[in-house]
């Protein structure tokens, strides 16, 4: 059996508002695909997957209500000792992010 890639960097349903993962040494991580759901809604949200230097790689806002879900599909690369995040306000959520850890 081959050796496998993928991972799930997060995997939150707990009340967080920031969740930061880090490439170890000598990997790369490929991030392929955010889902999050709404738990409780409190009004107006923001839920941000935030890259390297803080750039903004996707937001998901609103107001919506709870049990609403989306999903980020895509393909971000992740040097290893650099950080991504996933920051929510004004709402609870659960969500993951799961892509490909790769030694470099």
């Amino acid at each position: 059996m081959g050796s496998v890639y993928s991972t799930r960097f997060i995997d939150n349903a707990a009340l967080s508002l920031l969740d930061v993962y880090t490439v170890p040494a000598a990997f790369v991580a490929v991030v392929r695909d955010i889902d999050v759901v709404i738990g409780v809604n409190i009004g107006a949200f923001e839920f941000t997957f935030i890259g390297t230097g803080g750039a903004r790689l996707w937001t998901f806002n609103g107001p919506s209500s709870a049990g609403e879900a989306a999903q980020w599909r895509g393909r971000q690369v992740f040097q290893g000792g650099e950080s991504f995040a996933l920051e929510a306000t004004g709402a609870t959520f659960s969500y993951s992010a799961c892509g490909y850890l790769l030694s470099a």
